[in-house]
């Protein structure tokens, strides 16, 4: 709701699979909430499903595993917020990541 509220179309899913075929999204926000452990391997494996999927589109990686922030070139991804978070973060990402004012 809170990026709604910003301004932007938001589709959820709780899976890459559920996303509906043919939506073309301006941003991807993804959790490595599947990572028990977090290793770089791993997470990479885990996002090139998405690269797959949306290619050319930016990457905000939402987690828990605060070793992610300092992998972010790593993983290939625009940007990584580590939980908790403030709401405002989430929103000024997508902005940055879209160029959306």
């Amino acid at each position: 709701m809170v990026l709604e509220d910003a301004g932007f179309v938001v589709t959820t899913a709780s899976a890459l699979a559920d996303v509906p075929k043919g939506i073309d999204a301006d941003c991807i926000i993804a959790d490595l909430v599947g990572l028990a452990v977090y290793s770089t391997d791993e997470a990479r494996r885990s996002l090139a499903a998405v690269r797959k999927r949306f290619p050319a589109r930016p990457v905000i990686v939402v987690t828990a595993h605060a070793a992610a922030a300092r992998d972010r070139n790593i993983l290939g991804v625009t940007g990584v917020i580590v939980k908790p978070f403030d709401m405002d973060e989430l929103v000024s990402s997508v902005r940055r990541a879209t160029k959306a004012d």
